[in-house]
C-alpha cells in the first residue's frame, strides 16, 4: 500500500481513515528520522490489516485490527516545523510503542501517543507542527517493488 495525502483543506474523513490505518501500529521509535533542516520526519511502523464490518445506520463503518499480520511501513511527513516529544520510559528496556488511537491530525498538529502508561502517564507522545499537510505511509514490500 502506498498513500500520499498533500494539501492544505480536507474533510474529518480522510484524517479518521488515516487514523484507522495507524491504529494499534507498532511505532519503533529508537528508530524515527528527523531531519530538521529539511523539515521532514520518518516513522517505522508496523500496521495491521483493517477488518471491516457490517455498517451501523447505514453511516458508521466500524472497524477491527487483524493482528495476525503485521505490515512494516514508514509514515513521513513533511514541512514539520516543530517538534515535541514527550517521553516517560525508560529507552533500554523498550524500543517500540504501540500507537494509541493511530495518527491524530487537526489542523496544522499531529499526534502521535502511546497506548501502554506507566502510573497514569502516556509513556510516549509526540506532537508536530506542520505548515501544511504533507503525510505520506508506504509499506516496505511496496517501496521495494517501485525500485
Amino acid at each position: 500500500m502506498y498513500i500520499r495525502i498533500k494539501g492544505d483543506s480536507f474533510t474529518e474523513n480522510i484524517y479518521r481513515e488515516i487514523a484507522a490505518l495507524t491504529d494499534r501500529a507498532i511505532l519503533h521509535f529508537g528508530r524515527i528520522e528527523y531531519d530538521e533542516e529539511k523539515g521532514v520526519i520518518q516513522m517505522p511502523i508496523d500496521r495491521f490489516r483493517i477488518k471491516k464490518r457490517k455498517k451501523i445506520f447505514r453511516m458508521v463503518t466500524p472497524y477491527s485490527v487483524d493482528k495476525s499480520i503485521k505490515i512494516p511501513a514508514i509514515v513521513k511527513i513533511r514541512h514539520v516545523t516543530g517538534l515535541i516529544k514527550d517521553v516517560h520510559l525508560d529507552k533500554d528496556n523498550l524500543s517500540e510503542i504501540t500507537i494509541l488511537f493511530g495518527l491524530k491530525i487537526r489542523n496544522t498538529d499531529i499526534f502521535v501517543g502511546s497506548a501502554e502508561e506507566f502510573e497514569g502517564l502516556p509513556c510516549f507522545a509526540l506532537t508536530l507542527k506542520v505548515d501544511m499537510l504533507d503525510l505520506e505511509i508506504c509499506d516496505i514490500a511496496t517501496a521495494k517493488a517501485k525500485d
